[in-house]
C-alpha cells in the first residue's frame, strides 16, 4: 500500500474495532493504511484479509526505498521496535521484536526477489528499440555472410583444400 508517511504506533485492526465505539480517532489514523476510504471498521478480520483492504497490524516503521520498514532499534543490548519489546498481534498472543525482525527479513528477501523482476523488467520496457535495432543490424549482417559465402565458398573450399594437400606434404618431406 502506499502512503504518505509511515506508521508511528503499533495498532491492531482488531483493536481499532474494539476502540471505534469510544474513540474514533483511532480509526481516522488507522485508515489512512487502508487501500480504499472505509468509513468504519465494520469487516471481520477474515474479510480483511481475503480483500486485502487494510493491514491487520501497523508498526511503527521508517521509510526505506520508498517502503515503510518496522523501526527497530537496541536499548540496553534488547530488540524494540519503536520503544517497545512485545506488542499484541491482534489475535491475543503476544509477540516480541525478535519474532518481527525475523518476519521482515523473510518479507526483505521476497522483496529484493521482486524488485530485481521490477528493474529487469523496467529496462527491457525502455530499452526495447535498441534491442530491435542490434537484432535487426545481427540479421542483416547475417544475410549478408551468408550471400559472400555463396560466392566464395567455391574459392574457399579449394583453398582448404590445397592448404590441407600442402600440410600433408610438408610433413612427409619432413619425415623422410
Amino acid at each position: 500500500i502506499c502512503v504518505s508517511k509511515c506508521p508511528e504506533k503499533f495498532l491492531t485492526y482488531m483493536e481499532i474495532q474494539f476502540t471505534y465505539r469510544r474513540d474514533r480517532n483511532y480509526w481516522a489514523y488507522y485508515s489512512q493504511f487502508c487501500k480504499s476510504a472505509i468509513l468504519k471498521p465494520a469487516k471481520t478480520l477474515t474479510q480483511v484479509l481475503l480483500d486485502n483492504d487494510c493491514p491487520t497490524a501497523i508498526f511503527p516503521s521508517r521509510p526505506f526505498l520508498q517502503r515503510c520498514f518496522p523501526d527497530f532499534s537496541t536499548q540496553n543490548g534488547t530488540l524494540t521496535v519503536g520503544n517497545k519489546t512485545v506488542f499484541e498481534d491482534g489475535s491475543g498472543r503476544t509477540r516480541n521484536a525478535v519474532e518481527l525482525r525475523a518476519a521482515a527479513n523473510g518479507v526483505n528477501r521476497v522483496l529484493d526477489a521482486r524488485a530485481i523482476g521490477i528493474k529487469v523488467f523496467e529496462d527491457y520496457a525502455t530499452t526495447w528499440y535498441w534491442i530491435l535495432i542490434g537484432l535487426t543490424i545481427a540479421m542483416l549482417l547475417s544475410w549478408l555472410f551468408v550471400i559472400l559465402l555463396r560466392f566464395t565458398a567455391g574459392f574457399l573450399f579449394w583453398v582448404f583444400t590445397l592448404g590441407v594437400i600442402g600440410i600433408i606434404a610438408y610433413g612427409r618431406y619432413r619425415l623422410s
